[in-house]
């Protein structure tokens, strides 16, 4: 048996905007649908999703990807950049999220439908489902990456240089993987058993 369920998320973030830095409170608001039978599954779908709001993006500021020099500006500052196709505002960053969660959830929980508003947006609500499009953000990008990441894979500078980003941690570096043994590649341990000549 589905169960539907409610689930409120209360985080600020940074915005760069009109070429201004902004710190913004935001109210997300989740329906969810548990698509499997295993708890322990759901219970690591709902961790990921509070993991990947709660330490990755309320640590982060919404830029647009187009803003190279500021990103640049950023990361020098040690600042975490979540790059978004189109300037931050919270139509973007509501489908953004929606899209991304659902992507760590990988169909453990689906978000049927999400609802963000804004302190600098006048709390103004924005409506998602997963019945609609999702504009600028159907293209590729990390907002459908399964993993813990809200940048993507590689950059490219205005010198056309492809820039590599580091990944981060994976699910299974911060033990919310599927998997049951729990074991992280960290605690695998080769030894050689060959016989030294005597």
């Amino acid at each position: 048996m589905n169960v539907r369920l409610v689930y409120d998320m209360v985080f600020t973030a940074g915005i760069w905007y009109d070429a201004k830095f902004h710190m913004n409170n935001y109210i997300l608001k989740l329906n969810l649908i548990t698509n499997t039978k295993d708890s322990q599954e759901q219970n690591i779908a709902l961790a990921r999703m509070k993991y990947f709001i709660y330490e990755i993006i309320q640590h982060s500021v919404f830029i647009n990807e187009t803003d190279l020099d500021q990103r640049k500006k950023f990361a020098a500052a040690g600042i975490q950049v979540t790059s978004l196709p189109e300037e931050p505002v919270d139509q973007i960053v509501g489908m953004a999220l929606f899209a991304k969660l659902n992507a760590v959830m990988e169909e453990r929980l689906i978000i049927t439908e999400a609802s963000l508003s804004s302190e600098l947006g006048d709390s103004v609500v924005y409506r998602h489902s997963n019945q609609e499009q999702l504009g600028p953000l159907e293209r590729q990008g990390w907002w459908h990456d399964t993993d813990p990441t809200q940048s993507d894979k590689k950059s490219v500078n205005r010198n056309q240089t492809v820039i590599a980003i580091n990944r981060g941690p994976t699910w299974r570096d911060i033990d919310l993987d599927w998997s049951e043994s729990g074991t992280k590649e960290s605690d695998i341990v080769m030894a050689s058993f060959k016989r030294e000549k005597e």
